[in-house]
């Protein structure tokens, strides 16, 4: 047997044996699966058919044809067989089943053979987007067998995988494998980063961003764990970029993502969302919702009452309401800013409508669906009480 067709025979052998699991195992990060030095036992690899040995005619099976013309050929041996690239530009691809919660790292074994002037790339668009986050020209010279590791970004639901040939002149692909490895083997590496982010879109850096702006805000949740971190999305303002008049305050997408805006100050009501306190009607944002009071900056109450949570009301955790200044004292007056009954001498606090927000992203909705899923949290819509409530009446209405 010729020694190269033998070292590709045992390459793909070795692939698959990492593939099923063989190896040492540990935790694959989130779905139980064991995972090793090259791939996960329970998961399909990255890629199908590395190889390119599955044709159904003219067309290779698992790869979409996006440009340009391909063929069966022969590799470096007659009788094994890979794809060739025969027109400037050719550009083959996949999409793959991985996602953010099961690839930590990424490794790829490549055998390439190119002529000078012919440029062979591999390309990862992660989310499927049409956005190349990763290009990397693959060594071509003499079947040589070519492997590393890359670490992919954050926040990916699917990813597809890009081969692009460019220049006049041969190009063939003998093998392009690719599947997950531990999170180990790319721990030295920064994450892949994103590129042109729409507004809304999660983002670690503003380099990702279309508008060159990464801003966070702090998550508002039931949660103990998820109360009160940092969620950054791509913004169009930073807290000193607005026009005099203005605020930097949080603003949301037609597709409810939240993303920083300049905005006219003073314009939200007590519990809603919010970044900067010169949003807020009440003058104060305390740990992302409008509030009257926040002890963890030390504004707090005028008349030297107790800054806390508002209890929870209805759906709404106390975790995700407003602070407030005697929450549920029963001495606000007629006209007194409230957030529910238990305010008001009257026991009579009402509003416009209700207030809802997304827990724990921080946007007015009206029902789950409405409210994106971030950090891992299925979406749920809280109702906080009503909007610009106000207590009613002046006389107590209370049945003791």
């Amino acid at each position: 047997m010729d020694t190269r067709l033998h070292l590709r025979i045992i390459l793909t052998a070795l692939a698959l044996f990492f593939a099923l699991g063989a190896g040492e195992t540990g935790d694959t990060g989130g779905d139980g699966g064991t995972s090793t030095g090259c791939g996960t036992s329970t998961l399909p690899p990255l890629i199908q058919d590395p190889s390119f040995d599955l044709w159904c005619g003219d067309e290779l099976c698992s790869w979409e044809l996006d440009e340009g013309q391909i063929a069966q050929v022969p590799t470096w041996h007659a009788g094994d067989h890979g794809v060739g690239l025969l027109s400037d530009p050719t550009i083959i691809s996949q999409l793959s089943p991985g996602t953010h919660r099961d690839t930590d790292c990424i490794w790829f074994t490549l055998m390439v053979d190119s002529d000078p002037g012919v440029t062979v790339q591999l390309e990862i668009d992660f989310r499927d987007d049409g956005i190349t986050e990763y290009a990397h020209p693959i060594a071509s010279t003499d079947w040589t067998t070519y492997s590393y590791h890359i670490r992919p970004p954050e926040g990916f639901e699917q990813l597809r995988f890009r081969i692009r040939k460019t220049g006049v002149g041969n190009a063939t692909l003998a093998q392009i494998m690719g599947d997950r490895a531990d999170a180990s083997l790319c721990a030295s590496q920064e994450p892949t980063l994103y590129r042109d982010l729409p507004l809304g879109d999660s983002c670690e850096s503003a380099s990702e961003c279309a508008t060159g702006i990464c801003e966070g805000h702090q998550l508002i949740s039931h949660e103990p764990s998820l109360s009160g971190q940092i969620h950054r999305s791509c913004g169009e303002c930073t807290p000193t970029s607005c026009s005099e008049g203005q605020v930097c305050g949080l603003a949301f997408t037609d597709g409810n993502l939240p993303y920083s805006a300049c905005m006219e100050p003073s314009a939200k009501v007590l519990g809603e969302a919010c970044i900067d306190s010169g949003e807020c009607g009440s003058a104060v944002c305390c740990e992302g919702r409008c509030s009257e009071c926040c002890s963890s900056t030390d504004q707090d109450c005028a008349d030297g009452g107790t800054c806390s949570l508002a209890p929870g009301n209805g759906d709404a955790n106390t975790l995700i309401m407003p602070w407030m200044c005697d929450p549920r004292d029963r001495d606000r007056l007629h006209g007194d800013r409230c957030i529910q009954n238990g305010d008001c001498a009257s026991a009579t606090c009402a509003g416009q409508r209700e207030l809802k927000i997304c827990d724990p992203s921080g946007q007015p909705c009206e029902r789950d669906s409405d409210c994106p899923e971030i950090a891992g949290e299925p979406p749920r819509c809280a109702t906080i009480g009503p909007y610009d409530g106000a207590c009613l009446l002046d006389q107590p209405a209370w049945t003791l």
